[in-house]
């Protein structure tokens, strides 16, 4: 039950950052394709982003000589 709510927050954080980029940028514009297509994607980009694994690109990576 944890892992769900941890995903619904993260979930949540996402679509408010978007949202609030919809709000600051596009709000005012007349190119509804665009609008609505920024939207969408939001929703499957937040949606998404809290199933792929980052910790393996931000580790430090040795080399062996």
């Amino acid at each position: 039950m944890p892992a769900l709510l941890l995903y619904l927050l993260q979930v949540n954080v996402g679509l408010a950052l978007l949202y609030g980029i919809y709000k600051l940028v596009l709000r005012q514009t007349t190119f509804y394709q665009l609008n609505r297509g920024f939207l969408l994607a939001g929703v499957l980009v937040s949606s998404l982003y809290p199933l792929v694994d980052f910790s393996a690109l931000l580790e430090e990576q040795t080399q062996v000589y």
